[in-house]
C-alpha cells in the first residue's frame, strides 16, 4: 500500500498524485491494483494548470477572432441596409477603388459618402491642388501688360483643378449610386488628368517666358529712346532703329 495526494482535474480528467510514502513491496507500481492500493486525499479541482492555460489561450484567440471579425460583420449589415456599396471593410474597398482606379475605371481612388477612411488623402489632394494655384497666381502677378492666350489658357487649368475635383468627386458618387454607368464625359474630370507635374510646370515656364519677354521690350523701349530722342521720327526710320539693335532675340521681333 502506498501513501498519495491524489488531485484529479474535471475538465481533462488527469490525475496527479503526490506521494509521500512508497509501498516496500511493489515501489515501481504507480497504479492501484488487487495486490496494490493508494491511500491518501483525493480532491477534484475545476481545472488545473494546464487547462487554465488553454483556456486562457482560448478566451485571448476568442477574442482576437472577435476584433477581427467586428469590422467585417459591421460592413455586411450597412451593406444590408443600403448605406455600403460593398459588403467589404474600408481597407478592402479602399484597395479595390484604388486598383480600379489605376484601370481607369473610376474617377478617383478614395472612399467618400459612407465613411471617413481616406478624410485625409482627399483633404491632402485638395490642398495640394491649392498650393499649385497659389504658386501659379503669384507668379502670374508679376506679369504687368496683358496675358498671350497660350499662357492664359496654361493658368486657367491649374487654377481650375480644385473645382474639377470636386466635379470628380460629384460625378463618381452618381456612378457608385448606381444611377448611370461611367461616360467618356465623365474621364475628363479624372483626378489622373489633374495631378499633372508637367502642366505645372509648363504654366510656370509660360509666365517666365512672358515676364522675360516684358523686361527685354523695357530695355528695348529705353534703349531706342535714348538713341532716338534727337531724331525727327517716321515709320521707316523707327523700323530701323529697331532692327539695329543686335541684342534683341529674334522672338521679340514677332511680337
Amino acid at each position: 500500500m502506498c501513501l498519495a495526494n491524489r488531485t484529479q482535474c474535471k475538465q481533462c480528467l488527469e490525475e496527479t498524485r503526490v506521494y509521500y510514502e512508497k509501498c516496500d513491496l511493489y515501489p515501481e507500481i504507480k497504479d492501484e491494483t488487487p495486490t496494490h492500493s493508494i491511500r491518501g486525499r483525493h480532491r477534484r479541482i475545476k481545472t488545473c494548470k494546464s487547462c487554465k492555460r488553454k483556456n486562457r489561450e482560448d478566451e485571448e484567440a476568442e477574442e482576437q477572432c472577435t476584433v477581427d471579425n467586428y469590422p467585417r460583420a459591421k460592413a455586411v449589415l450597412e451593406w444590408r441596409r443600403l448605406e455600403r456599396p460593398l459588403p467589404l471593410t474600408d481597407a478592402a474597398i479602399s484597395a479595390r477603388y484604388l486598383r480600379l482606379f489605376f484601370q481607369n475605371k473610376r474617377l478617383h481612388p478614395f472612399c467618400i459618402g459612407f465613411t471617413d477612411y481616406d478624410k485625409e488623402l482627399i483633404e491632402g489632394q485638395r490642398q495640394e491642388f491649392r498650393h499649385r494655384a497659389e504658386k501659379v497666381s503669384a507668379a502670374r502677378m508679376n506679369i504687368k501688360g496683358k496675358m498671350n492666350d497660350e499662357t492664359r489658357e496654361a493658368c486657367e487649368k491649374l487654377l481650375s483643378e480644385e473645382k474639377m475635383f470636386d466635379e470628380a468627386l460629384r460625378r463618381q458618387t452618381e456612378i457608385d449610386s448606381g444611377d448611370r454607368m461611367m461616360t467618356e464625359s465623365d474621364k475628363q474630370f479624372a483626378i489622373s488628368r489633374l495631378e499633372n507635374t508637367l502642366d505645372f510646370e509648363e504654366a510656370m515656364r509660360k509666365i517666365e517666358d512672358q515676364i522675360q519677354i516684358e523686361n527685354l521690350q523695357g530695355i528695348l523701349l529705353e534703349y531706342w529712346t535714348s538713341r532716338a530722342q534727337y531724331k525727327f521720327l517716321t515709320e521707316g526710320s523707327v523700323r530701323r532703329e529697331i532692327q539695329g539693335l543686335d541684342f534683341v532675340p529674334a522672338r521679340i521681333g514677332c511680337l
